[in-house]
């Protein structure tokens, strides 16, 4: 399932984090958290009865606020998980978990989701877990990732240090700096197209 709730952690080792990526299957993470709850919506309810008064929330993940009266059976796929984020989010549960939740979704959108992910957290003190194969997404809102292997920790830290070391397949920025680190070693690893543009102009200058 895309998206899936803990009420109450029943270990500590989620206890002391906030918002953490996770690369494996949803299976390794349950070993971390057995009792995980999925839900679905009723496709003849209304959106407005899963939101409420809380607009808000929809608006900030770009949603259009016309949507509410529409049936659950009526939205779009995308509009069809964010309204079903959002309706988990206001049961208050202790973690929420994103599993592959990016997957098609558009770049607005994610920026969008990312920014909303962070309120929640902050807001709510609602522990994020985000399962993915996207490190480049997953960097965009934590540095602290786990990886699992086999129900076993294989690594837990900083994303970077787990691409270089091979524990997660490398994205296509990681393999371009490779290339021009042929060139300039100065050049330093990033998941941000922005600063490898930077470095790459100061390489030049």
């Amino acid at each position: 399932m895309e998206l899936m709730y803990a009420r109450k952690l029943n270990n500590n080792y989620f206890k002391n984090k906030t918002i953490t990526g996770f690369f494996g299957d949803i299976r390794d993470l349950r070993v971390l958290i057995n009792n995980l709850e999925g839900t679905e919506m009723k496709t003849n309810k209304k959106a407005k009865v899963v939101i409420g008064k809380n607009i808000d929330f929809i608006k900030s993940l770009g949603v259009d606020e016309s949507l509410l009266s529409y049936r659950i059976s009526e939205l779009s796929a995308s509009n069809y998980k964010l309204i079903k984020l959002v309706g988990i989010i206001l049961a208050k549960p202790e973690v929420v978990v994103l599993n592959n939740f990016e997957l098609g979704l558009n770049s607005k959108t994610i920026t969008r989701l990312v920014r909303f992910l962070k309120t929640i957290n902050a807001t709510f003190n609602i522990k994020i877990i985000i399962v993915s194969n996207n490190p480049v997404y997953l960097s965009k809102i934590t540095k602290d990732v786990v990886v699992m292997k086999n129900e076993i920790i294989k690594y837990q830290g900083e994303i970077m240090p787990a691409i270089i070391q091979g524990l997660v397949d490398k994205p296509e920025i990681i393999d371009f700096i490779d290339l021009a680190k042929k060139k300039d070693k100065s050049i330093e690893y990033t998941l941000d197209d922005k600063e490898l543009l930077k470095a790459i102009f100061r390489s030049v200058e």
